[in-house]
């Protein structure tokens, strides 16, 4: 869960980020289909998961671009600054 650590360790460093309403449901939303993934790889019937795991890990790489979790957020701070 790089993305929810990442975040977590930002705002115990940092304090709450200025983002913009959007920037923030992205970045929830990351870290929502980050525990999908991780609770649905951690149950028994791995077989029958794997197109929904995909399917998860497919949105969250939608939502992150593939960004180290530092890139990622410089992103949407640079994103909610255009907004404001």
């Amino acid at each position: 869960m790089k993305y929810t650590d990442y975040f977590s360790f930002y705002l115990k460093n940092y304090g709450v980020p200025d983002l913009s309403a959007e920037q923030w449901q992205r970045l929830l939303n990351i870290v929502f289909m980050e525990s999908l993934i991780v609770s649905s790889s951690e149950t028994q019937q791995i077989s029958k998961n794997h197109n929904k795991t995909y399917r998860q890990t497919k949105s969250l790489n939608s939502l992150t671009g593939r960004k180290e979790p530092i890139l990622l957020m410089k992103e949407m701070l640079k994103l909610s600054k255009k907004v404001k």
